[in-house]
């Protein structure tokens, strides 16, 4: 017996489904384009996903809109691998406790996409496996890119790696990258020994930093709760962004927490998969491990 309802919904006039599970509901578009649109807690109204339903951009194959929410992208950052407008039949396949959803590759693109979700029934929490598939006839290198889109007035974390005894004191342990529009005197800006901060507010324009993160999960508080985003903590691969597997970007409509894989050349027909995690806390009920590097603790 399946443990989510599905019902349909509206996102901005634009037909929708909403699964419900035990804690989260979670909405996404019937398609075209494959977006994550709402992620709600169960009782509540408020969409904890910033909502873009008017930003938009031309590309050689059509307009592309973000929508808000969370989107499956391909890296490193390119017109035709990132922003090929998905015009494709959406497919929706059920599931016991989610639901299956796949992109077939568009005009511009030869990358096919899909994210199984699954919503836990013993606690609030998302499970996202996403899957870059090559579906041309030519081999190609990319990198699995998952956006998560927020919306501003909270603070986003990336912790930094843990200090290790017995490592070379010699060689450097950290990264921090920084994108061509972004400042090192941002306000917004916060490098601390455990965690770089970015604080969520308007008025300072575009900002985007990137890092290594070795934790395994990167969070944003808001409104007294918690957004948890554990990612791979891979120690070994090449990745995109001059070694990123973490960025945070931020600007006057929202903020993200970006998640990437190793770069990958696939084979015409193969595919690379990134998982992760949502877990949702009330800021008090943090785990002892997070609320340590964000601050919660001492």
């Amino acid at each position: 017996m399946a443990s989510v309802a599905v019902a349909p919904c509206d996102f901005y006039g634009l037909p929708a489904y909403r699964i419900q599970g035990p804690w989260l509901s979670l909405d996404f578009l019937a398609g075209p384009g494959l977006r994550l649109v709402g992620l709600r807690r169960t009782g509540c109204a408020e969409n904890l996903l910033a909502e873009l339903p008017d930003i938009c951009w031309t590309t050689p194959w059509g307009e592309y809109r973000p929508r808000g929410g969370h989107r499956l992208m391909a890296a490193p950052e390119d017109l035709a691998m990132a922003y090929a407008p998905e015009m494709g039949d959406l497919e929706i396949q059920m599931a016991e406790s989610g639901v299956c959803l796949r992109q077939r590759a568009s005009a511009g693109s030869t990358i096919e996409k899909r994210i199984e979700i699954d919503l836990p029934p013993d606690k609030p929490g998302v499970r996202l496996r996403q899957a870059l598939r090559n579906a041309g006839d030519a081999p190609i290198e990319l990198a699995a890119w998952s956006v998560t889109q927020l919306p501003l007035g909270g603070l986003a974390v990336i912790p930094q790696p843990a200090p290790d005894p017995w490592a070379p004191a010699v060689l450097p342990n950290r990264l921090l990258a920084l994108w061509p529009y972004a400042r090192w005197d941002d306000p917004r800006l916060q490098v601390g020994e455990r965690a770089v901060f970015v604080v969520a507010r308007v008025g300072l324009g575009r900002l985007k930093i990137g890092a290594r993160n070795t934790h395994g999960w990167m969070a944003y508080l808001r409104d007294g709760l918690v957004f948890v985003k554990r990612i791979p903590a891979e120690a070994s691969g090449t990745f995109p962004d001059l070694g990123c597997n973490s960025e945070i970007y931020c600007d006057e409509r929202c903020i993200e927490l970006e998640a990437l894989g190793p770069l990958i050349r696939l084979k015409p027909g193969e595919e690379t998969i990134l998982e992760e995690v949502w877990e949702i806390y009330p800021a008090d009920e943090t785990p002892a491990e997070l609320g340590k590097v964000i601050g919660l603790e001492s």
